[in-house]
């Protein structure tokens, strides 16, 4: 919100991918005044009980914790999550470099989340503003059945599948990544 005070902005299009997911619907949430549209890619969801990549989580902060960041970076790169962003050669050496900039942090602190009381996926209903959620067809099952909560519970939500892409769908086809979002900007 300090942000868009900072630019003179009382409202804005909120968009988040995978954990930045996360972030866009607490805002839209906690913020419903200044939030014009949400836009949810391969979203994270608070409080949503996480299966299979809950485990492969627990993983890669344990290597960061007891074998170092790189051996985490190692592991989360080596995840089924980047599995399709790395078949494809124009992503993979982007994917690879993003990966390797991380500094861990996450993995060797204990952060200091305040989630919200209750948690965010208690309160979707209460989002009435449009909506766009989008994931990678090819994307773990964790962030695809967080991507139908999302879309059966936000009142005002269409869900789009992106063919053929995984969690990193912004940049594994970004034309229809942005066709996806410019036409959904375009219609509000």
């Amino acid at each position: 919100m300090a942000l868009l005070r900072h630019l003179g902005l009382s409202s804005a299009h909120i968009l988040g991918q995978s954990r930045g997911g996360a972030v866009a619907i607490d805002f839209a949430l906690t913020y419903p005044e200044a939030t014009t549209t949400l836009i949810a890619v391969n979203a994270v969801l608070r409080g949503f009980q996480w299966t299979s990549f809950g485990t492969s989580l627990a993983e890669i902060h344990s290597a960061g914790r007891t074998s170092g960041v790189e051996a985490a970076r190692q592991r989360w790169l080596g995840d089924a999550l980047f599995a399709a962003s790395l078949e494809n050669p124009r992503v993979a050496p982007r994917l690879k470099d993003i990966v390797g900039d991380y500094s861990g942090w996450a993995w060797v602190n204990d952060e200091r989340l305040r989630p919200l009381n209750p948690p965010s996926i208690q309160q979707l209903d209460r989002i009435g503003i449009p909506t766009l959620v989008v994931v990678g067809e090819l994307d773990v099952p964790d962030f695809r059945t967080i991507a139908e909560i999302l879309h059966q519970r936000i009142p005002n939500a269409s869900k789009v599948v992106m063919a053929g892409v995984g969690h990193m769908s912004n940049m594994e086809d970004p034309e229809l990544f942005n066709k996806l979002v410019l036409s959904f900007l375009a219609n509000k």
